[in-house]
């Protein structure tokens, strides 16, 4: 067995391992409807008021952040 192939089944393993974790730990959430190339931003708060909460916000298609100046704004919808 060559490198390649070792390396290969190495990281399918390890992905296996982690879609069986995942699906052990998941729990309920909101579904976000995406498409190929959305940009997501995310938050946790790991202490105080919320902790363990995450907010993910899909901030639409990457092709509007490409080629932007500095600064400029992120529609964010109807319900931000």
């Amino acid at each position: 067995m060559n490198i390649a192939t070792m390396i290969r089944q190495k990281l399918r393993q390890a992905a296996l391992a982690c879609g069986i974790l995942a699906a052990a730990t998941a729990t309920t959430h909101a579904v976000l409807p995406y498409t190929d190339g959305d940009v997501f931003i995310g938050f946790r708060a790991t202490s105080g008021q919320g902790q363990l909460k995450d907010v993910l916000i899909n901030a639409g298609p990457v092709s509007q952040f490409i080629g932007a100046g500095a600064s400029f704004t992120v529609n964010l919808g109807p319900n931000a």
